[in-house]
């Protein structure tokens, strides 16, 4: 009997710790953000995970033979490395050369580059260990920056795995990516992947640019087409956390002991706290400086707030390390000696690590975290702040250069490097009144909630493609799903309640130059009528479309309706609701001003504007030269809004900038609850990237349909709109299936997205 495909991770580390006392071989878990990101992953499915598990290089064969037995039972496959490779490998070329670049500081990479052959080397002994586990219809889930060389390597050994890549720091501008003399070799190395993921858009977009000028290869609506005749998906998929575990350890864990003898010692004392490891990357010496200016800007506050600096000490044999630690030690001296009294010290230093717990009694007990770091991938510890304040207090300073800023904007945002705008930043923070943190931190917990460690690891997975089916983007489709008849996929459908999950334009209706003119024909109309007559069926309309239009076109009909990605929600002949307030509009009359002059700039176009969303459409326009525009624009609206609540997408001629927290899941959400454990199969129906966001939040029997071509994630492709209609009318005219499934439950609204 076959086995089923397992998922084989590949990282620097094991998830685990190993270690030798008194001949003794032990394995401890470790905590950390990747470990705990796949930990859902690794429950659902079978699973190895392949990596170092640490320092063995001294260990006797015996040792190493037992280590393997006991992390074979965990599902995973060790990979020993010599001292000298560790040293190559590890601290002289990828912390040596490669964090620094990537963290934009080249000036602190050694003269000589070191350790790309030891580098190659180790990336090859992983790539062998994969393959030595693999079987076919396996997938390959690499990560991060150690480890760039083993997707190609991979695919020299196994060309039709389904191999998957993410980078976990950012990704450079181009300009410093192209510092690196072996520059081409690790980009060919990444292309080997068939998905490669970034946290933000950015670091996706440079990767593109880096690939374009070193390589030669073209990126078309996150696409590469890759000289070996594939197509490489790339795009962004910020990491989440494990929020409920959070919330229930925060609202459980008592106050810190420490920050309570802290108060008692200093009555009325505000706390600040930053969590870090020692790395010149996370800006403690800069944080530091722009606390001292915060003292010195606003001396009554002196005496009255405390900042507990929790550093873990990190990576001690690198020098520029160590150097940093001495940095920050003289300067946390100097403040507390200039600024300190009897009883008060104004920071609080730990060069010391504390555990997950611990960390929690510390979220929930301080006024303020300072997350400032002068380069982040992404940064979790701002997601185990706000996750962990239950209470919805507390404020968020956030660095603009960590990855997280991105979705986080509500958070008091500031460059880590301005330390007067800094420092103001904490003093506000400081006397921010608790209604506003709480409107802060509502939004910012609603959204880390909405995108947590299972959504991210499910969203890259679901977008990870078989090489086997994907065709040359010159062709212009990737084939990855499986074609299917209108006939087939209803008879997919037999024997079940079914809930429709319609997209409207491209799938009930042909897209038209000029949206105005899709409004729905009579045979639709009766088509409609005709589904929601059938008691078997539960029929949503899930458009990009604003409210305003599918009233008019659709509003007579009891049938669900979702605008705007899902931002108005109207239940079957109830009244229009909206997931996000005005709020939420502040941002459009920047990008209003912007569309308005690209549209100057390309004849044919124009701007579509709804209540929360901004489209430029150029369907009439040249097709060359709005391709162009099109792609420059959607990069300067990315880095223009990348402070800000939005989420700028691309999709058929157009260029789309919405509220960020909305979109088309929201609709499987919604009905799901509305209809209960009834038995409902969901089907998804859409011929767009927005119509993914669906997809990919179906539950595990749901069916999602592509229509119109083969790209994305969907499991089934249906040839074009009149096959969705012919599909539809055999669901009407299908006979009942006896007892007809309980009615929808009534919800109250929630504004909450």
């Amino acid at each position: 009997m076959n086995k089923a495909p397992k998922l084989i991770i590949v990282s620097n580390r094991l998830p685990v710790t190993a270690s030798l006392e008194r001949k003794k071989v032990s394995v401890k878990t470790s905590m950390g953000g990747l470990a705990t990101g796949l930990d859902p992953v690794r429950k659902e499915q079978e699973s190895v995970w392949v990596g170092w598990p640490g320092d063995t290089a001294k260990w006797s064969d015996e040792h190493k033979d037992k280590l393997r037995v006991q992390l074979e039972e965990i599902k995973c496959l060790p990979v020993f490395l010599t001292a000298k490779e560790v040293r190559g490998f590890y601290l002289e070329f990828s912390n040596g050369v490669l964090w620094p670049l990537y963290h934009y500081m080249p000036s602190l990479i050694p003269l000589e580059m070191q350790g790309w052959d030891a580098y190659q080397q180790v990336n090859r002994r992983f790539a062998e260990e994969v393959a030595s586990v693999y079987t076919p219809g396996d997938k390959i889930w690499v990560h991060d920056f150690q480890l760039s060389l083993v997707p190609q390597m991979l695919r020299d050994m196994l060309p039709e795995a389904n191999i998957g890549y993410f980078l976990h720091i950012p990704f450079p501008s181009s300009d410093i990516f192209r510092i690196l003399p072996c520059r081409e070799e690790l980009l060919r190395g990444m292309l080997g992947a068939n998905t490669i993921g970034f946290h933000t858009t950015g670091y996706a977009n440079n990767f593109a640019s880096a690939v374009l000028r070193v390589t030669g290869c073209e990126s078309k609506m996150n696409l590469i087409s890759y000289d070996d005749g594939r197509t490489v998906d790339y795009g962004c998929f910020p990491m989440g956390i494990d929020v409920d575990g959070f919330a229930a350890e925060g609202s459980a864990s008592p106050i810190s002991s420490s920050l309570d003898s802290i108060r008692q010692s200093n009555e009325g004392v505000k706390l600040l706290l930053a969590v870090d490891r020692l790395d010149y990357t996370k800006g403690i010496p800069r944080r530091l400086l722009a606390y001292e200016r915060m003292l010195e800007l606003h001396p009554e506050m002196r005496g009255k707030v405390i900042l507990i600096q929790v550093a873990v000490p990190s990576r001690s044999e690198v020098v520029a390390y160590e150097e940093n630690k001495r940095s920050v030690d003289e300067i946390v001296g100097r403040i507390n000696g200039r600024f300190g009294a009897p009883g008060y010290h104004p920071i609080h230093y730990f060069a010391t690590g504390f555990n997950q717990a611990e960390l929690i009694q510390m979220y929930r007990g301080v006024d303020a975290m300072i997350v400032t770091p002068l380069r982040d991938g992404m940064n979790l510890v701002a997601k185990e702040f706000c996750a962990s304040r239950t209470d919805e207090r507390g404020v968020l300073v956030l660095s603009e250069f960590a990855g997280a800023a991105a979705e986080m904007g509500e958070a008091v945002i500031v460059n880590p490097f301005d330390l007067t705008g800094t420092a103001n930043a904490y003093a506000t923070a400081i006397q921010m009144d608790p209604e506003e943190q709480t409107k802060r931190m509502r939004a910012l917990r609603a959204r880390i909630k909405g995108q947590d460690h299972r959504s991210w690891s499910k969203s890259f997975l679901g977008r990870m493609t078989d090489q086997s089916g994907r065709d040359q983007l010159q062709g212009g489709t990737v084939a990855k799903t499986q074609n299917i008849s209108a006939e087939g996929l209803a008879d997919l459908c037999k024997g079940r309640p079914l809930a429709l999950f319609l997209d409207y334009d491209g799938t009930l209706v042909p897209i038209t130059k000029v949206p105005e003119l899709a409004t729905p024909d009579r045979p639709l109309r009766e088509l409609l009528k005709r589904l929601l007559q059938h008691p078997d069926l539960y029929v949503a309309i899930v458009s990009g479309r604003s409210q305003e239009a599918l009233s008019d076109w659709l509003g007579d009909l009891p049938v669900h309706l979702f605008a705007e990605h899902a931002a108005w929600e109207r239940m079957p002949e109830g009244p229009w609701n909206s997931h996000l307030n005005a709020a939420s509009t502040s941002w459009m009359k920047g990008v209003r001003d912007a569309l308005d002059r690209i549209t100057s700039e390309v004849p044919g176009s124009f701007v579509e504007e709804k209540s929360h969303s901004l489209v430029w459409h150029h369907r009439m326009a040249d097709p060359e030269h709005a391709e162009a525009k099109a792609r420059e624009l959607h990069f300067q609206l990315v880095d223009l809004l990348a402070n800000l609540p939005v989420r700028v997408s691309s999709g058929k001629k157009i260029v789309e900038v919405r509220a960020s927290g909305i979109d088309k899941s929201h609709a499987i959400r919604s009905v799901s609850h509305h209809l209960a454990d009834a038995g409902y199969l969901m089907v998804a129906l859409g011929d767009d990237a927005t119509d993914e966001d669906m997809f990919n939040n179906l539950p595990e029997d749901g069916l999602s349909v592509h229509v119109g071509g083969n790209r994305g994630v969907a499991a089934y492709n249906l040839r074009n709109v009149l096959e969705v209609r012919k599909f539809l009318n055999l669901l009407a005219d299908r006979p009942l299936l006896g007892t007809p499934p309980a009615a929808p439950t009534e919800v109250s609204w929630s504004t909450s997205p």
